[in-house]
């Protein structure tokens, strides 16, 4: 008899977490195990990727304004109504794929015999973005954690961080699993023919690509921009993505003039878009994994990323691409560097196509899949 997996999620939003957990979903062993995913709000770009053959469920049905009315409860409730409410059925596994919300569901189940699976996408040490959905206690977080079975990390740095964080007196068990990259298909997506934009021909293209909120570090990328340009650098830099602080790195952009760089919005390929890159650009503050940089290395792009978990992971800690100082300023060096110095650019391009064998996707899926028998 399969074994009844529940997978719950937040929505199915454009971001990193949604992309991986869809990858993860549709590349799973559906003969082995019956999988229900239930997000807690029924919306999202991704939606419409998952696969037909699981079952699927959200807590709040996807109705104008249901969820800005819903959201304070949401934030405010200790878990346990809204998993008398949302989960009914019995499973045996309980998985949360998501720090926050999803895990404060989860964590408060009431099925005695389920086994519960907490995952980790970002060093909460430093960016605990979660700390409203548990009343600003760190002690109701850390109990909460205490009711899973198992956490998993997408990185080493981010299970550094939660113990930094939460300490190490931890009964679950503590795992790292690194993100699925399906490879094949960013290659084939990154071949498409892109049509709405056209790549510079006379300077190199720099190429980024998340969601736009401050733990992106778009403001200060855009300051470095102002500052190569009144050096008179010649590049241009596309950012793709979509999100709150939109409007501000509008303004931003139209009063420091930077008429090279380029809001090109969410897009349904954004590989398309990457692959045209001479270099991907990672000017985060924080992340867990940085599921782009493992794509862009796949489509052969050479990388700079700011020394933050997952990041300097992925690049073995400069090993596979420049790793700079996570400021204002290391963004600033790392890329006048390399705008100045063409060959560094080649030197590693090379190296991200050596990395590529680290991301094996089936690999990957079976280390997770271990985690259920």
């Amino acid at each position: 008899m399969k074994k009844k997996v529940l997978f719950l999620v937040e929505s199915f939003a454009g971001g990193g977490v949604e992309k991986v957990f869809v990858d993860l979903i549709n590349h799973m062993d559906i003969h082995k195990y019956d999988i229900t995913v239930m997000s807690i709000w029924d919306y999202g770009v991704r939606k419409k990727e998952l696969r037909k053959d699981v079952k699927y469920k959200s807590i709040f049905p996807n109705i104008k304004g249901i969820s800005r009315l819903f959201h304070p409860f949401v934030e405010k409730s200790d878990g346990k109504l809204l998993y008398r409410l949302g989960i009914r059925e019995k499973y045996d596994i309980e998985i949360a794929f998501l720090e926050g919300r999803a895990t404060k569901i989860i964590g408060a189940s009431t099925n005695k015999h389920s086994r519960k699976i907490a995952w980790i996408h970002i060093d909460l040490f430093n960016g605990h973005w979660t700390t409203k959905t548990f009343r600003n206690s760190l002690e109701l977080e850390k109990k909460c954690y205490r009711n899973f079975d198992d956490l998993v990390f997408v990185s080493h740095s981010a299970k550094e961080g939660f113990l930094k964080l939460f300490g190490t007196d931890f009964q679950p068990q503590l795992h790292v699993k690194y993100n699925p990259i399906i490879g094949d298909l960013i290659r084939k997506k990154g071949n498409e023919l892109l049509k709405d934009e056209a790549k510079p021909l006379d300077k190199p293209l720099l190429v980024t690509s998340g969601r736009l909120v401050g733990q992106k570090g778009y403001d200060r990328l855009l300051n470095v921009c102002h500052r190569l340009n009144q050096e008179q650098f010649n590049y241009e830099l596309w950012i793709l993505g979509d999100g709150w602080s939109r409007s501000e790195l509008e303004e931003q952009i139209q009063r420091d003039q930077l008429t090279n760089v380029k809001l090109l919005g969410f897009k349904e390929n954004p590989y398309q878009y990457i692959k045209q890159g001479d270099l991907f650009v990672c000017s985060s503050v924080n992340e867990g994994f940085s599921l782009v940089i493992a794509e862009a290395m796949m489509l052969g792009l050479p990388i700079i990323s700011t020394d933050c978990a997952g990041p300097n992971e992925l690049l073995d800690f400069g090993e596979y691409g420049l790793l700079v100082d996570n400021s204002e300023e290391g963004l600033y060096e790392g890329l006048k560097n390399l705008l100045s110095t063409p060959s560094l650019l080649q030197e590693y391009r090379e190296k991200s196509k050596d990395r590529v064998s680290f991301f094996d996707a089936q690999h990957c899926i079976n280390e997770i899949e271990e985690l259920f028998r």
